[in-house]
């Protein structure tokens, strides 16, 4: 049985930075999947300056040079749509001034094969079914190509996004009533795109949005729709793939497609968005990304985060090494590091979710957005993540600058 220093379960982008990163500080770190890449994941395959930011600190940016479609602008449409609002990417600030398109398919794999290059140890087809914990290690136990397995290493970072299963088993399982649902699919031959991400409010159930997102290859998009859980847990007024099929029949959208190829079936994805209530730490045990729900309340992405969250896990795993203290206590402070970075977000998203997804609202906030920079800067915030949202200032504060500053 051999020990080593870290074992990653998950090799999706939080898993793969962990990685990655830890393997370039000489950490004996094995990475583990159930899947075998490259391998598909549903998404809506749009990156934020945020997580372009970190593929340029990866140095991995250049990679996607011919797979990626660089996106400089925003469009959102209101729940009427009539209310258009174009939302020019911001002056740089903390992130690049632009967005990514790159299918998950190309993304998780090109992190993966950045971070075997670099040395880490990886194991595909690998299906954990328990990781047992003890004063001396911890232990990931499965199935490697279908023969039992057991693996043992100071601590385990989960990394399986929203693989429920898992992480009910192990302890880490998700409120149901904060699972978002969303559905997408690709097509080609798309007319009439705009080169902008296409986030509209019009043909969805609210609270929840639509989105156009053009890629690298002309004419071709991700089309998808995702459906936000209410404040007070009441059921989804529908399925996934309903408020799919409600969103493309929506005029705008239909004349979009209308000489549009589909390329593969609609796909339907949970989404996990429950941070402030998650667990991110045990004995020897952190969990990153998704799998603490740490997935953008108000529009669904998370790969940002997903890679942040590594960063930031790594260097709590590196003092836990060099101080082989490895208990929930000494991990604490990864967990503190995390509330400070993005609790007041996601406290500030949740009240917006409740308060201001509404046809009314929307209707209101589009048109009034296009004179008022202060509020179209406070939608590229939100939308795109180009804001410091780690000032804990209120909600309040933030609108009244924003309409009347």
């Amino acid at each position: 049985m051999t020990e080593r220093d870290i074992i990653i379960i998950g090799a999706g982008p939080a898993g793969s930075t962990a990685a990655r990163l830890l393997k370039q500080h000489d950490v004996n770190v094995t990475l583990v999947d159930r899947a075998s890449f490259p391998r598909d994941k549903t998404c809506g395959d749009g990156l934020t300056p945020r997580a372009v930011g970190m593929l340029e600190k990866l140095g991995v940016i250049e990679t996607f040079s011919e797979t990626g479609k660089r996106i400089e602008n925003a469009r959102v449409v209101a729940p009427n749509s009539t209310g258009i609002l174009d939302v020019p990417m911001p002056a740089p600030r903390k992130t690049p001034p632009y967005l990514y398109t790159i299918p998950r398919l190309t993304l998780d794999d090109a992190l993966l094969q950045h971070a075997i290059a670099d040395g880490v140890e990886f194991l595909d087809q690998f299906n954990v079914t328990e990781v047992n914990i003890d004063a001396d290690a911890a232990t990931v136990i499965g199935k490697h190509n279908g023969d039992p397995v057991e693996l043992t290493a100071k601590a385990v970072v989960l990394a399986v996004g929203a693989n429920m299963k898992l992480l009910k088993t192990l302890g880490f399982g998700p409120a149901d009533k904060h699972i978002v649902l969303a559905a997408r699919r690709y097509y080609k031959n798309v007319s009439g795109l705009s080169g902008n991400y296409e986030f509209r409010f019009d043909g969805v159930p609210l609270p929840g949005y639509g989105w156009v997102f053009p890629l690298a290859e002309d004419g071709m998009a991700n089309v998808g729709v995702g459906m936000f859980p209410k404040a007070d847990g009441s059921p989804l007024p529908m399925s996934s793939r309903q408020a799919f099929d409600q969103f493309v029949a929506n005029p705008a959208v239909a004349e979009m497609l209308a000489d549009a190829d589909p390329v593969g079936p609609v796909r339907g994805f949970p989404i996990r968005s429950d941070f402030l209530r998650s667990k991110t730490h045990s004995d020897r045990l952190l969990l990153i990304g998704e799998a603490i729900g740490l997935v953008n309340p108000l529009t669904g992405e998370g790969i940002d985060y997903a890679m942040e969250s590594a960063e930031i896990a790594t260097h709590h795993l590196l003092r836990a090494l060099s101080d082989n203290e490895f208990s929930k206590a000494s991990f604490a402070a990864y967990d503190a590091e995390l509330r400070e970075k993005y609790g007041w977000l996601f406290k500030f998203c949740e009240t917006v979710l409740n308060k201001a997804l509404n046809k009314t609202a929307l209707n209101t906030l589009v048109t009034v957005a296009k004179w008022k920079p202060n509020l179209k800067e406070l939608f590229s915030d939100i939308v795109l993540g180009t804001g410091d949202f780690e000032t804990p200032v209120t909600r309040r504060q933030i609108l009244k600058e924003a309409l009347w500053g």
